[in-house]
């Protein structure tokens, strides 16, 4: 609505302070869901490297434990899906229980060709797709 002070015309802006601040509410709410979103992105990605920096350590550790008793390398050390080959072998069936409880839907594969054993450890956190971590090591006597 226009106004006359001293013969100017003067414009009211009723409401436009109000339209303002909605549009710096709805920018600021944008915001933290950006921040949101980027913390739960972060999360997933911590989740990820700390299963894979505890497959690498189990992996290590049966390397070592492999390094330490090496008789019987290709039938003592071997593991599937369902356990260690020997389960008289009391410190890899330890391993594979530790493994299995530590990794979400963990499972190894230990396999031999002569002194070169070949390890898969593999672990898929729920909704999440499948992960894996391979290495092999020369087990020399």
């Amino acid at each position: 609505m226009a106004q006359y002070e001293n013969g100017v015309i003067q414009m009211r802006q009723g409401g436009f302070v109000l339209l303002e601040a909605l549009v710096a509410v709805v920018i600021l709410a944008l915001g933290i869901l950006g921040l949101v979103a980027l913390q739960a992105q972060m999360l997933k990605a911590t989740s990820e490297a700390r299963y894979r920096a505890q497959a690498s350590l189990y992996a290590n550790q049966l390397v070592a434990n492999m390094w330490l008793d090496q008789a019987g390398l290709g039938t003592k050390w071997a593991v599937t899906a369902s356990g260690c080959s020997q389960t008289s072998n009391a410190v890899c069936t330890a391993w594979h229980t530790a493994l299995k409880s530590s990794l979400p839907n963990g499972s190894a594969a230990v396999t031999f060709a002569g002194n070169q054993a070949n390890i898969v450890i593999s672990w898929q956190a729920p909704g999440e797709s499948a992960h894996r971590f391979e290495t092999e090591a020369t087990i020399n006597n």
